[in-house]
């Protein structure tokens, strides 16, 4: 297990400040990771008091980012720049509110060349906030 903190999250991810989604990464193995973050006021995706479900999204492609970042890392080569070809299936069952920390679950489905599918899982606590899957592309 390797675990990566708020200032070291810039390594495996290509986004910068005040842009990060992530507060810290556990990652499991090559094919799953947890990811966290903590909703602030001043946070780009807070609109009164409530973290909108684009920011949910963001925080979701950011954090497949970081899985397909560590993954480079354990290979000893630099983190690849990926883009999103698609979010697929992507349910809220609630919005997050200030102060709250969101706790997400990423596990690859499949790999196929340059392009990776991961399934995301958000909850608050023990609660599902939203599902998803993402589909990434390597440059």
């Amino acid at each position: 297990m390797i675990y990566f903190r708020k200032e070291q999250i810039p390594d495996i991810i290509p986004q910068r400040d005040p842009i990060i989604m992530i507060d810290s990464a556990t990652i499991f193995d090559a094919s799953s990771l947890q990811t966290t973050l903590t909703i602030h006021e001043k946070n780009w995706f807070v609109n009164n008091g409530i973290f909108l479900e684009a920011g949910l999204m963001e925080h979701a492609a950011q954090s497949a980012a970081a899985l397909i970042g560590v993954e480079a890392i354990m290979k000893n080569e630099k983190p690849k720049i990926g883009l999103i070809g698609e979010i697929k299936n992507f349910e809220t069952f609630r919005l997050a509110k200030v102060n709250e920390t969101l706790t997400t679950d990423l596990s690859v489905l499949t790999t196929i060349e340059n392009v990776t599918i991961v399934e995301t899982k958000t909850k608050i606590n023990e609660e599902l906030i939203s599902t998803g899957r993402i589909m990434v592309f390597l440059t």
